[in-house]
């Protein structure tokens, strides 16, 4: 098992045992800090998400990656995301056959408690078929750090009550965030066995000649040409093992051995973020959805194309990549419809067919997918007699 699929194991372990504690280590906390390196907060996220996922989960997963800026403005925006979390999981129940009644109002004000007290209500609603609700505050940008842990130190105060919900903070270079939440779930990766891994499945290099010495880059020449490519140089070693798991991903995928594809295009993805190849480890991504449509992982797919929709719109800090763009949705419609969630699939082909020239092919076929989606048919459109002039 590689080295990150550990770390995110054990992760959801550690995180399960800090929220229902064995008999005689206490009582549950009222909130639970996710411990990491900043680098791995995606990786958190991703592993609560596949958690998430898992057949046997009850519990589904509201992350909230909103700036904080004012506590105010903030508790308005979490309350927004967290409803409108409740409200796709109500349809979904609804979907199935299931009554929902309708969820609770939020209040008129919304300081610390009375946020805590919604939330509380929107958990109990969702319980009511399930098991509860996890809530993660993980903002991507914290501009008043000693704000926001007094927010934090204000919600973690209130005493401990009965409730389905489970709030989780991510949140670093905060003041006295430890001593505010003691209790700590942690995602620990071991990165050299990370890189040992990457090696490993990079495979060996071709029995060609060897450069003896190879020319050196000065400084500033490296500097004018990662400026650019618009991205850094990534080392000789590091570029033939990327090139080597695509190629072996390619094979597999060829060969009819989707889990070895995907852990090939897992690596490259983990490589190609360690090395600054953001455009790059969208491609790779995108990869990843299609390995994990071959291996009948829909959940696993959908988490990939929409992963790499968010890294295509530039939202991981990256430029956006309007080709990419479109591309991921394409992926990301095709398994929605694969799964037969017309309603969620029709909104990927109608954002595609807005965003391309009208001549374009892949206009045409989002409104055939469109038109598709509605009659609840992928195959709608395809057979169609020619008309006579």
């Amino acid at each position: 098992m590689d080295p990150l699929t550990i770390a995110a194991k054990r992760f959801v372990r550690a995180h399960e045992v800090a929220w229902s504690p064995p008999p005689g280590a206490g009582r549950a906390p009222s909130i639970v800090r996710l411990a990491a390196d900043p680098t791995d907060r995606s990786d958190v996220l991703k592993s609560l998400r596949m958690a998430e996922w898992q057949p046997e989960n009850r519990r589904p997963i509201s992350i909230f990656e909103g700036a904080f800026v004012t506590e105010a403005a903030y508790l308005m925006a979490l309350a927004a995301q967290v409803e409108a979390d409740v409200a796709q999981v109500d349809a979904g129940l609804a979907e199935d056959g299931v009554t929902r009644s309708a969820p609770p109002a939020r209040p008129t004000t919304l300081h610390p408690g009375a946020l805590l007290s919604h939330l509380d209500r929107l958990a109990g609603h969702v319980a009511g078929a399930l098991e509860g609700l996890v809530v993660v505050l993980a903002p991507e940008a914290v501009t008043d750090a000693k704000s926001f842990a007094g927010l934090v130190r204000a919600l973690a105060s209130v005493p401990a009550r009965p409730t389905a919900l489970r709030l989780d903070v991510l949140a670093f270079d905060i003041p006295d965030l430890e001593s505010i939440l003691p209790i700590a779930a942690r995602f620990e990766l071991d990165r050299a066995a990370l890189f040992d891994y990457l090696g490993d499945l990079g495979g060996e290099d071709s029995a060609g000649p060897k450069d003896g010495d190879p020319p050196q880059l000065a400084p500033e020449e490296r500097a004018e040409i990662e400026k650019q490519l618009g991205h850094r140089l990534v080392s000789r070693d590091a570029g033939r093992t990327l090139k080597h798991l695509l190629m072996d991903g390619g094979k597999a995928l060829s060969e009819g051995k989707p889990k070895e594809a995907v852990k090939k295009y897992r690596a490259a993805r983990v490589l190609c973020e360690a090395t600054g190849l953001t455009q790059e480890a969208i491609v790779v991504t995108l990869g990843l959805g299609t390995a994990l449509i071959s291996a009948q992982n829909l959940r696993g797919a959908e988490a990939a194309y929409r992963d790499a929709l968010e890294r295509a719109e530039g939202k991981r800090n990256t430029p956006p990549h309007p080709a990419l763009i479109v591309q991921a949705q394409l992926g990301l419609g095709a398994v929605l419809v694969m799964q037969t969630r017309w309603r969620d699939a029709r909104e990927q082909y109608d954002h595609i067919a807005a965003s391309v020239p009208d001549e374009s092919p892949l206009r045409k076929e989002a409104l055939r997918m469109i038109e598709a989606c509605q009659r609840g048919n992928p195959l709608h459109g395809l057979d169609a007699p020619a008309r006579s002039a």
